[in-house]
């Protein structure tokens, strides 16, 4: 095939291409004149909160009891409680006492993966019933021992040797791990209507 050849293949493409986005473009037009505006259900607009004020009021709590990933009875949905460390004033009003108890679901697991991936348990959907629990913003996220930053290095300097740089897809990350010792702070927005 010579050049004029291409070129004029390459033309009738884009000449076909353009004149079939014409179309549609008709064609959606046409049926959007033909659409009863009045029958069409308008999308639903939340308009039930405003989200504009920033002030936010800091929660610091401890969980109940250890959990690991190494625990094989930990599962996705599971609830938890936490204490409240100390008393939440809001405005003056204390909304919140020390020792109170929050509740809250582990939403994720993370499995380890290759090269030093580590495990990683998220929780949130965090609840009390002195507060309202959409002006909250709470998630929380702990993750075991990242060991690839041991992992890569080693697996680049094994690449010289080809097949033994993937030996290293073997080495797992670490663990997770929440404690009563870890710190876990959640916000809560009052001035979210």
């Amino acid at each position: 095939m010579n050049n004029a050849a291409k070129i004029l293949v390459v033309f009738i493409l884009f000449v076909f291409t353009a004149s079939c986005a014409h179309a549609k473009v008709v064609i959606n037009d046409f049926l959007v004149d033909l659409i009863d505006k009045n029958n069409v259900e308008q999308q639903y607009i939340h308009t039930k909160y405003d989200y504009t004020g920033t002030k936010k009021i800091p929660i610091e709590l401890q969980i109940t009891k250890q959990i690991s990933t190494k625990d094989k009875n930990l599962y996705e949905g599971e609830k938890l409680a936490f204490l409240v460390k100390y008393d939440v004033v809001s405005n003056g009003k204390i909304i919140l006492k020390r020792n109170d108890t929050v509740e809250a679901e582990i939403t994720n697991i993370i499995k380890s993966g290759i090269n030093g991936t580590p495990y990683a348990i998220v929780i949130d959907n965090f609840e009390n019933p002195n507060l309202d629990n959409d002006k909250m913003i709470a998630r929380y996220l702990k993750s075991g021992h990242n060991r690839a930053w041991l992992v890569y290095p080693l697996k680049w300097a094994l690449t010289l040797l080809p097949p033994t740089g993937s030996l290293t897809n073997f080495i797992k990350g670490g663990h997770a791990k929440i404690t009563p010792k870890d710190k876990i702070t959640i916000y809560y927005y009052p001035d979210w209507k």
